[in-house]
């Protein structure tokens, strides 16, 4: 969803592209998930090396064991939460700055992060990309545009659009002031060529005839290139 925006939803598949990097952050995730596990199976390991010396312990023991092992297992889950957190600040500033790259202003919608529906999908699509089940696709959420972009992009094309077709025009009208000279230089070589009076140098006016087909060449050249 965009500010303002005008909503519309996409019966179509997520692209093959963008469910390969969903699957890839998939597995970045598990591979966190995995390490965090192992952390805290670390912690017990410890708590049980430093602590669980004795054959029998007191209440007020057993409840320091359990203190100290609380203390830490929250030390570390706050640790791996807030770095997840901000993992996840990395992720969407690397989505906003490609949108905004086309100018698409994108927004979060917070409340569909705890849609049950929408879980229950993603953990279907993790459990089948794990087990390399085919045929599990994610439906993709409605697509969102803002009227903002959206305006941009009109504004913007309608102008490179006017702009083609003012060079268009200019260039027609070269293209056509060529030709028109083109047509009187060969009417000045044929008149040249026919009406050859006894009082010209008949060299003069080969001569002549030769620099008028030389411009004639160069104009026709010129006429080929502008309108390629």
């Amino acid at each position: 969803m965009a500010e303002g925006g005008n909503n519309s939803s996409s019966n179509s598949n997520i692209t093959e592209g963008h469910e390969a990097q969903i699957l890839n952050y998939l597995s970045f995730s598990r591979y966190k998930r995995n390490q965090y596990i192992r952390e805290i199976d670390s912690s017990f390991k410890e708590i049980k090396e430093m602590r669980l010396n004795e054959e029998t312990y007191t209440k007020e023991q057993v409840e320091a064991i359990m203190d100290t092992m609380s203390s830490m297992i929250k030390h570390d889950a706050q640790s791996e939460l807030l770095h997840l957190c901000h993992c996840h600040v990395l992720l969407l500033r690397q989505l906003f700055s490609q949108a905004e790259q086309i100018y698409l202003d994108l927004f979060v919608d917070t409340s569909e992060l705890e849609n049950q529906a929408l879980l229950k999908q993603v953990a279907s699509f993790d459990e089948s990309s794990q087990h390399k089940v085919e045929g599990k696709k994610l439906t993709p959420l409605p697509a969102y545009i803002s009227d903002k972009a959206y305006t941009h992009a009109v504004c913007f094309l309608s102008s490179e659009k006017d702009k083609a077709l003012d060079r268009f025009q200019k260039l027609q009208m070269q293209c056509t002031s060529i030709l028109k000279e083109k047509t009187a230089l060969a009417e000045q070589v044929r008149s040249l060529s026919h009406n050859n009076p006894a009082n010209i140098n008949s060299f003069a006016i080969q001569q002549k005839c030769n620099e008028l087909m030389l411009e004639i060449h160069s104009l026709s050249n010129m006429v080929e290139e502008r309108t390629r």
